[in-house]
């Protein structure tokens, strides 16, 4: 059965801040994210305590949908990334539905056929930008949480697999490298 997102979560702005170098709470920009979408870890802007409104700090299982630029990609935080907010690049969706997982919304979010809708939806501006009553009706296909619960791990085994094919990538590379560096020395 297919519902749409609004009757499932709730959809607000992520916010505009000037982040500064170094303070408490990460302000997570697109730059945040790899190609995948998937939490670099490596946030380099932050905003002080004092300078934010407490309801704009991320809740656990907030999913964020990246919703202007070229890049359309959904990611769901947890606290164990440490006190954070998002910006106004961000579409922050808090689910409100007992019938539905975080996880699962930000998995097939990211799915290529949805990432092609979320594109076209986009379409015909400079930066493309997509509207909020146009995400709230995206339909969400509902499935028992135990199907979606085996969505998210195959999800996650699926993005612990790429990872490791690009470290083994990489290290091939370095040894290639290596051996050519090795035996064109005199």
């Amino acid at each position: 059965m297919k519902i749409a997102l609004k009757l499932l979560t709730t959809i607000q702005f992520g916010n505009y801040y000037q982040p500064v170098a170094d303070a408490k709470v990460a302000y997570l920009q697109a730059k945040h994210f790899n190609e995948q979408g998937k939490f670099n870890g490596e946030v380099d802007s932050y905003i002080q305590p004092k300078q934010l409104n407490k309801s704009h700090l991320l809740k656990e299982g907030d999913i964020l949908f990246a919703g202007k630029g070229f890049r359309n990609f959904a990611w769901c935080y947890h606290e164990s990334d440490g006190p954070a907010i998002a910006s106004s690049i961000f579409f922050i969706i808090r689910v409100t539905s007992p019938d539905i997982l975080p996880e699962y919304i930000s998995t097939i979010f990211n799915l290529p056929a949805n990432q092609n809708h979320f594109q076209r939806l986009g379409a015909g501006s400079s930066i493309p930008s997509i509207r909020k009553n146009e995400l709230a009706e995206f339909p969400v296909t509902l499935i028992s949480i135990a199907n979606q619960k085996k969505i998210i791990s195959i999800h996650d085994l699926y993005t612990k697999e790429l990872e490791l094919n690009q470290s083994i990538m990489q290290l091939k590379t370095e040894l290639f490298q290596s051996v050519v560096t090795k035996l064109t020395k005199p």
